[in-house]
């Protein structure tokens, strides 16, 4: 099952970063970098090289390590706007990679502290491409993760604007809600 999955994810990861992946390690290094062309260009490998993985792939991929530079990227990208708005769309397509291929990923994801960070920029649209991605991110981890998902505040997250955003992301959206709410019972479990 999927905590199986995760169980082997972790064991495979500590081994990956014993044995130091060259290749991961220099992608690692840049995206650390305070020279935004290098991160970027650390982004787009990454999220090339994850678009184009399988689940086999990304077994041996080291998410411990590398999901919670993604979302401190997408909460601070800490450049100039346009250099900005590059690296948090490349950070949230490598997040919805990950999440796409190999979904107990969601469980990393909010161990790392990103659902605040992606329902802060659904709630707080700067660059719509970033929120729609969000949305998408967001409706993946609802399907593992419900109520922290309610209780990080995705449902207002994901409904406050709705209306800006095309239909098949709505339809995202409203599935990302029902999903939260599915094992809600009628009363009493936000006050705990």
């Amino acid at each position: 099952g999927r905590a199986g999955a995760l169980g082997f994810l972790m064991k495979r990861t500590s081994q990956l970063e014993e044995s130091g992946s060259s290749q991961f390690s220099a992608m690692f290094r840049d995206l650390k970098s305070d020279d935004s062309s290098r991160q970027i260009a650390a982004l787009t490998e990454l999220s090339e090289y994850l678009s184009f993985s399988s689940e086999e792939a990304l077994i041996s991929f080291p998410m411990e390590t590398f999901i919670p530079v993604l979302i401190g990227l997408l909460e601070n990208p800490g450049h100039a706007d346009e250099a900005a708005a590059q690296v948090m769309l490349l950070c949230c397509r490598c997040l919805h990679s990950v999440v796409d291929i190999l979904p107990p990923t969601a469980r990393i994801i909010t161990a790392a502290g990103g659902l605040p960070v992606l329902c802060a920029n659904l709630l707080n649209v700067e660059y719509i491409d970033v929120a729609e991605l969000a949305v998408a991110i967001i409706e993946w981890i609802s399907e593992d993760q419900p109520i922290q998902v309610l209780k990080a505040g995705g449902l207002q997250a994901i409904l406050t604007f709705l209306d800006f955003f095309q239909i098949s992301v709505q339809r995202q959206a409203a599935n990302a809600a029902a999903l939260m709410l599915l094992p809600v019972p009628p009363a009493g479990v936000l006050e705990q």
